[in-house]
């Protein structure tokens, strides 16, 4: 593990006192103020509105009252489809202001960010590809009927985004929402909000008609107002399985749908025929990306038990060699994590694991750099002697600590991918290709990789098991935000 020198946060925003609601900029009706923090140094970044449980009732009333005039939903999905497009441009051209924001109050580092930006232009885009084809009026006809099949939008979304996807999640709620005619009341974590702020001035931008977007910055009790809220139709969350438990409690006081992305553990499989010159470069950037603060991070690595130690010492190697440091630098690879609870969260699973018997290989500790006194670092941490059954290789830790696991066969490591209650993400390693399918098609997973990086966001993203409900992206996606409505006529009509 090397360090790097951090230079100080920038950032495009200033103080601000009023949040997009209903698309006017107001002074928020309730709510605190949100104090920002740098994750890099501990210090105040900013203070930004913060919105209450008045505004989000304000922003859920203008969402009905733009579906009741029809000044969204009524358009042709080619015209919603255009203002999409729009979005995606004027986004790509706020790219500076996108990154400074995601390196300042989420510790992004700056390449990764940069990718973060390319993908969530792409999400807004990709969907708005999909008003080309979009159907939203079809006549069925069989023996003795003839029925008219309309799609019509589902009505107000809550959209609920997390700290850690500001932007790309954001965009994988909002867009498809938008292009089936809904309104949307977004609401963004408090502790990542810059990015929301920077969003809600495209959709001003744009001239998004008043009442079909508003983005509330806000804290946990607004989330929860909104999904028991008995005007909103769906809440498409994104969080941790035991608040996504919470969310479908509330939410079934009024039957509101829901879409639910929730946690993960997800497992990389190595096969023994993998070459750790092709398996690394691919593999720690979805171990560690983003301090291990992704859903899908590959926080259990199995290896085969004849090759254990050659890839504990590559892993090891690999995880000290990456440089810790100033996200706002273009050679960082480990940023901070986002606040202290999240450093001390690392920490008591990495005590945890060594309570139960596992060993630390790298890493298990708080990192304090000079440079960056007060900044929430954790090192790369990889742990060795851990069995299936281990809290650290059972619950989602959402720090940079991973998990190395030895498996005997094939089935064997199809058992241990399937032993947690999620099923998000995963990956498996082989040259075999037929043989990796095989694998991959045993583990219970909505997105599993083989021999190739990530999560294609174009296509349906979602878990099985207790990971979630429903699917984000293509047009399985997309579908959550229609009702169906059958329309019997007669045959001669």
């Amino acid at each position: 593990m090397t360090s790097v020198l951090n230079t100080g946060a920038h950032t495009p925003l200033g103080d601000k006192d009023t949040i997009y609601l209903a698309g006017e900029w107001r002074v928020p009706a309730s709510g605190a103020p949100i104090t920002v923090i740098d994750p890099t140094t501990g210090r105040v970044l900013a203070t930004l509105a913060g919105a209450g449980l008045d505004d989000a009732d304000l922003a859920v009333a203008a969402g009905r009252e733009a579906l009741t005039s029809g000044v969204w939903n009524g358009l042709a999905p080619a015209e919603r489809a255009a203002k999409l497009f729009e979005i995606a441009d004027r986004l790509e051209a706020r790219g500076d202001d996108l990154l400074a924001v995601l390196v300042a109050d989420l510790g992004l580092p700056r390449a990764f960010a940069r990718f973060v930006n390319s993908t969530t232009v792409q999400v807004w885009r990709d969907v708005a590809t999909l008003g080309a084809d979009l159907t939203t009026e079809e006549v069925r006809i069989g023996p003795g009927y003839r029925t008219l099949i309309r799609r019509e939008a589902v009505g107000v979304v809550a959209a609920i985004v997390p700290f850690n996807a500001p932007t790309a999640l954001a965009a994988a709620k909002i867009a498809p929402a938008l292009l089936a005619g809904c309104s949307v009341v977004v609401k963004a974590d408090p502790l990542t909000p810059m990015a929301s702020y920077i969003l809600a001035e495209v959709f001003d931008e744009v001239r998004l008609p008043p009442g079909v977007i508003s983005v509330l910055p806000a804290g946990r009790e607004v989330g929860e107002h909104l999904v028991a809220h008995p005007g909103v139709d769906l809440v498409s969350f994104t969080g941790s399985t035991t608040s996504g438990k919470a969310v479908m409690r509330s939410a079934a006081d009024h039957v509101t749908r829901l879409t639910l992305e929730l946690g993960g553990k997800s497992p990389a499989v190595i096969l023994d025929d993998a070459d750790p010159a092709d398996v690394l470069p691919q593999l720690v950037p979805l171990a560690l990306g983003q301090s291990g603060q992704v859903c899908t991070a590959l926080t259990r690595i199995l290896v085969p038990e004849a090759q254990h130690a050659l890839w504990a010492g590559a892993l090891t190697q690999a995880f000290e060699s990456l440089p810790i440091g100033n996200p706002d630098r273009d050679d960082t690879v480990i940023g901070p994590l986002v606040n202290e609870e999240a450093v001390a969260r690392s920490a008591r699973f990495v005590t945890a694991a060594r309570d139960e018997g596992a060993t630390v290989l790298t890493g298990g500790t708080r990192v304090e750099l000079p440079e960056a006194a007060g900044g929430f670092f954790f090192a790369p941490t990889l742990l060795d002697d851990v069995r299936p059954d281990h809290t650290v290789a059972q619950q989602e830790v959402f720090g940079p600590v991973i998990s190395l696991i030895s498996y005997r066969d094939d089935s064997d490591a199809v058992n241990i991918a399937n032993a947690t209650p999620f099923g998000l993400g995963a990956a498996v390693f082989g040259r075999d290709t037929e043989r990796a399918l095989k694998v991959a098609g045993g583990i219970d997973s909505g997105v599993v990789a083989v021999n190739t990086p990530g999560t294609a966001m174009a296509q349906p993203f979602g878990g099985y098991k207790q990971s979630g409900l429903g699917r984000e992206g293509g047009p399985e996606g997309l579908d959550h935000f229609f009702e169906v409505k059958q329309v019997r006529l007669p045959e001669d009509v």
